[in-house]
């Protein structure tokens, strides 16, 4: 017999089913259990567990904050790629990759009804930018595309997670002299 105890288990376990389904590619994180499931076209892919890190990141939701980095890794990078397949000179593959890595935080951030991260003195396009060229220039050193990629997304992760860790922040220009 299941107690009420589990009520809320059991909805959250349907809404991301249901978000799972109705998206071509989930990641959901359940930061009570600190597990993160991978979803693509409805099905599960793979579960994880979320502790990297564990005892050296914020404490708050900071099972979110893995999977943000992940989703900035993978999506900058894809990004880069598709300018990359495209002849794009290297500038481009830069703002292309950076842009689309970005973009997901930033929807996330409105939707949300916060400042997106992206206006926040936080590491997070920078970082994004530091593992597109990482991936270009490993490339011209003739390392292979896909330990490449892998490289530059773990260098983004990395600094993503160390920035918010460590509490690196971006300088603010205070006063304009014209």
């Amino acid at each position: 017999m299941k107690s009420a105890d589990d009520a809320p288990d059991q909805r959250r376990d349907q809404l991301c089913k249901t978000v799972a389904k109705s998206t071509t590619f989930a990641i959901v994180v359940d930061t009570s259990t600190r597990m993160m499931t991978i979803y693509q076209n409805g099905r599960q892919v793979r579960t994880v567990a979320a502790v990297v890190g564990e005892g050296y990141l914020p404490s708050l939701a900071s099972g979110l904050l893995v999977a943000d980095a992940i989703g900035l890794g993978l999506f900058a990078l894809s990004g880069a790629q598709i300018a990359e397949g495209e002849r794009r000179s290297w500038i481009v593959i830069v703002l292309m990759g950076t842009m689309t890595g970005v973009a997901g935080g930033v929807i996330r951030d409105l939707l949300s009804g916060v400042i997106p991260v992206l206006l926040r003195r936080d590491i997070y396009a920078s970082a994004a930018i530091a593992g597109i060229v990482l991936y270009l220039l490993l490339q011209s050193a003739g390392v292979r595309r896909r330990w490449a990629f892998i490289i530059g997304i773990l260098s983004i992760v990395t600094l993503r997670l160390l920035a918010r860790a460590l509490n690196w922040q971006l300088p603010v220009i205070s006063h304009y002299h014209l």
